[in-house]
């Protein structure tokens, strides 16, 4: 394994490519990992790319905008506080 810096906006295109390509490198699967983001604008980037996607409303506003967006109901959170929670319900729908 190689250690360097790589410094490319998150909005970049080719920044999920390069975040997919380390977690190779380290043997995951990207498949494997559920992508957790408070960026609306991020959803554009990683659906398509990305099997499980986690929104971080924080309000109402945000959630609308993540649902408008096409994330589904059942990604949407309020806080990240609720992860554990979402990822308990996730495994019980037969996803890990």
């Amino acid at each position: 394994l190689r250690a360097e810096i790589i410094d490319v906006s998150k909005f970049e295109p080719t920044a999920l490519s390069l975040h997919m390509a380390a977690l190779k490198e380290f043997g995951i699967d990207p498949l494997d990992v559920i992508y957790v983001e408070d960026s609306v604008q991020s959803i554009q980037m990683i659906f398509g790319d990305h099997p499980v996607l986690v929104g971080v409303a924080e309000d109402a506003n945000k959630a609308e905008k993540w649902r408008a967006a096409g994330l589904p109901e059942e990604n949407i959170i309020m806080s990240i506080a609720e992860l554990p929670k979402f990822l308990e319900q996730f495994r019980g729908r037969g996803k890990t």
